[in-house]
């Protein structure tokens, strides 16, 4: 049954069915399954749909905008120098990351206190490490299998350019790439998707979220350059990364379902934090 709107037995008033207590007198809300909920950051509906919509969409067009700012302003075109290019596409990311989570924080608002619930127990950030051993338990056993099975797989578009991007910047990579774009994703995804999704069904987020997860960080691009020379390789390693990502999204969103979101945000801005460190190791 879908939660998006309770009748307080005692004033007959309407609120979010998430809530422990009805907001106009305080009644206690005495549902059974919303134990089922606890973990779930109790936002409206439409601040969780605006979440999902603003995060995903909105960072696009936040990107598309300030990229045809850029090009405008600094005369951008395709006989620009690669170094140069490497230049704009940190200077999207950055900017664009930068309003994304004053956007996503806005549109919060008053309810900002909610998001740190889960943040004082100490349970949620032992959850979030396990998490985090997980998830590179599972990238190691996969690159594994596949290097046995004479595959080889290597970064795929996005983590290649934000490698880069590292290279050039790392003081501004680690706070945009490893705390910032976790925290918009997280607020994104499970705050946003997974949470609305939740009260809907209780397997539909983990396919959903993990799909769209995982999507985010393909390369679409690829299916369309029929032109490469290596175009079926670079789509194929494109699919395989896929797993990867979709484990991680699953790894996410049970923390986020079973302990908060202090443990998603934990093991995803750990996740990250650890990945950028291990660019700074040089590789022969």
């Amino acid at each position: 049954m879908a939660k998006f709107i309770k009748t307080c037995e005692y004033c007959k008033g309407k609120y979010d069915p998430l809530l422990e207590t009805c907001p106009k007198c305080g009644e206690v809300n005495k549902d059974d399954d919303l134990k089922e909920y606890k973990n779930i950051v109790p936002l409206h509906w439409l601040k969780q749909l605006f979440l999902t919509i603003g995060g995903s969409i909105g960072f696009q067009l936040v990107s598309f905008v300030i990229q045809v700012i850029l090009i405008l302003a600094l005369g951008i075109n395709k006989d620009t120098p690669a170094e140069e290019m490497l230049r704009f596409t940190a200077i999207i990311n950055f900017v664009s990351y930068g309003v994304l989570i004053c956007a996503l924080l806005g549109t919060i608002n008053v309810d900002i206190p909610k998001l740190f619930k889960s943040f004082a127990k100490w349970v949620p950030y032992v959850a979030g490490l396990i998490g985090l051993i997980a998830i590179f338990g599972f990238n190691f056993i996969y690159n594994l299998t596949l290097t046995i099975l004479k595959i080889k797989i290597v970064d795929n578009t996005n983590e290649s350019s934000i490698n880069t991007i590292i290279g050039m910047y790392p003081v501004l990579s680690i706070l945009i790439f490893g705390l910032v774009g976790p925290i918009c994703e997280e607020l994104t995804y499970r705050v946003g998707l997974f949470s609305i999704l939740r009260r809907i069904n209780k397997w539909l987020p983990y396919l959903l979220v993990i799909l769209v997860f995982a999507l985010i960080h393909f390369d679409f691009s690829a299916l369309f350059n029929f032109s490469d020379p290596d175009y079926f390789a670079k789509v194929i390693n494109e699919l395989l990364n896929l797993p990867l990502y979709a484990f991680a999204g699953f790894t996410f969103s049970f923390l986020y379902d079973k302990f908060g979101l202090a443990s998603s945000i934990t093991a995803h801005t750990l996740n990250n934090l650890l990945s950028i460190s291990l660019t700074f190791i040089p590789h022969e």
